[in-house]
């Protein structure tokens, strides 16, 4: 494989933006090695939201729509968005003179066929100037090494065409599909995501799906969890901590040690979810020890100081996570999409269920 060989040197790219002309200064490494090369776009793909190759079809008020061909990383199918600013036609900006408002924005020409790297900013998909994006044609290297790289991690998205097949394609793709258009946009202080799916066979139906994310209100909310249910928990008689409602059901005891016992768990995922391009996550169950009653014999007290010690730690480091971390995404052998805020609202959702069951168990009337 020959490697382009770029300078190391920052150099200006000036582009022009309405009557205002702004400079983007973006430094390009030294690739003399096939490890140096290997490096910089395995580093590009985890910085990355989405990586995908397509075609600029148009561009109008909602951005910049691709029709997408493959994709290397996120849940795309047919159709992507690029919903900053920079892509939005609005005023006196046309698709044929697009005033771009930052210098640093990739110049996309409608028509032609790109590698993309986005990026999160604002909520918004954008592409920087500075990124690995390229003309389809000129991305020859990095698309070999994104197929080396993601068929180490996962089997991939399916795709209808093979990379060295779409480096040979000059027509348009996807003749005839439904497209799914995939997009951002930013409402108060909340990330909302909306996806439309197509799927169904002989057919079509639409789908819209949301979430929205509040980090700040989840992480409140975990912070403050600690201190409900232990005081549920104290609320418990202390003859009635250990018993159980049935023989194959937990006790208030039991709920509130397995509440206590995650923490390490979902940091681990965390990390893995922040380091590895396409992390996969198996589901968490209890053990079948503990399903045999082995939270008996754990001490209570010193259960609940662990949860309120490990607690703390989790939310130090949730306080910690970039827009971008919180978007982070994962494999789950379960669940249909799965992100870092996906998984600490399962953390809360889940110990929630159990702070439920608690509750239920402290106003038990009859107990046989």
């Amino acid at each position: 494989m020959k490697y382009i060989v770029l300078a190391s040197i920052s150099f200006v790219l000036v582009l022009a933006c309405s009557e205002a002309t702004l400079a983007c200064w973006c430094r390009r490494e030294v690739y003399d090695t096939e490890k140096k090369f290997r490096a910089a776009v395995a580093k590009e793909l985890r910085s990355s939201f989405i990586v995908f190759s397509g075609e600029a079809v148009e561009r109008n008020r909602a951005g910049l729509k691709f029709r997408v061909e493959k994709v290397w990383k996120g849940e795309v199918t047919n159709e992507i968005i690029l919903t900053s600013k920079n892509y939005v036609v609005q005023g006196d900006c046309t698709e044929q003179d697009p005033c771009y408002f930052t210098s640093c924005v990739y110049p996309f020409e409608l028509g032609k066929r790109y590698l993309v790297y986005a990026y999160v900013e604002a909520d918004l998909l954008n592409v920087s100037l500075c990124s690995r994006t390229e003309l389809f044609e000129k991305a020859e290297q990095d698309i070999i090494e994104l197929d080396r790289i993601t068929s180490k991690n996962r089997k991939g998205l399916k795709s209808s065409n093979s990379s060295v097949e779409l480096l040979k394609l000059n027509a348009k793709s996807n003749n005839g599909m439904h497209p799914t258009a995939y997009s951002f946009a930013r409402r108060s202080s909340s990330l909302r995501f909306r996806r439309r799916v197509s799927f169904g066979l002989g057919g079509f139906a639409v789908r819209d799906s949301e979430e929205i994310m509040n980090t700040q209100t989840l992480i409140a909310t975990l912070e403050a969890a600690p201190g409900i249910i232990i005081g549920l928990v104290r609320e418990v008689p202390p003859q009635n901590l250990k018993r159980r409602p049935a023989p194959n059901k937990w006790s208030a005891h039991e709920h509130a040690c397995h509440i206590s016992s995650g923490h390490a768990a979902f940091l681990s995922r965390l990390e893995l979810m922040l380091s590895d391009p396409f992390p996969k996550i198996k589901s968490m169950e209890p053990s079948p020890d503990e399903e045999a009653g082995s939270l008996l014999s754990v001490d209570l007290d010193e259960a609940l100081d662990l949860y309120v010690r490990e607690r703390a730690l989790v939310v130090k480091r949730l306080k910690e996570l970039s827009a971008e971390d919180w978007q982070r995404t994962a494999e789950h052998e379960a669940f249909s999409h799965y992100s870092v805020y996906i998984m600490f609202r399962h953390l809360l959702m889940h110990e929630m269920l159990h702070a439920y069951r608690i509750d239920e168990l402290m106003l038990k009337k009859d107990w046989e």
